[in-house]
Formats: C-alpha cells, sequence, structure tokens
C-alpha cells in the first residue's frame, strides 16, 4: 500500500482508498506488483481509517505535516 500511496503523491487516507481498486488492477496489468486474490480483496476493501493507522509510521518516516492554510489571528 505504501508504494501505491507513494505513486499517488502520498494523497490523503479518503482519497487513497478510493483510487486503490483502480490502482491496483493497473499495477497488476503492468506488472509492477503481483499479489495474491486474499491480499487483492483487502486491499480494495480497505477502510480508510484503517489506511490511516497502517500508513501512520510511514508518514512519521516521511517527517511530512500537514500544510495549513490559516494564519494565526491578533488578539
Amino acid at each position: 500500500m505504501e508504494k501505491i500511496w507513494e505513486i499517488l503523491d502520498y494523497v490523503c487516507s479518503k482519497r487513497l482508498v478510493g483510487a486503490l481498486p483502480e490502482m491496483v488492477t493497473r499495477l497488476e496489468h503492468f506488472g509492477e506488483i503481483e499479489i495474491n486474490a486474499a491480499t487483492k480483496k483487502k486491499l480494495t476493501t480497505i477502510s480508510a481509517s484503517t489506511a490511516e493507522r497502517l500508513l501512520g509510521p510511514a508518514r512519521k518516516k516521511l517527517g511530512r505535516r500537514g500544510a495549513s492554510m490559516t494564519s494565526p489571528g491578533n488578539i
């Protein structure tokens, strides 16, 4: 899943989960990944919260944080 997440430019988990079925099929077709049927089923039916938990360690390794567009207010 980390490879697909990287290919999709580190999208959020909700968008990743939506793109996983198509990406898994395409990557298999072009020989980029080889997975068995059970793993494919798990990847295509994973929830966003589970994907978030699984990608947590990878996010920490990247050291990236969310880019907030808000600025602190004047108090």
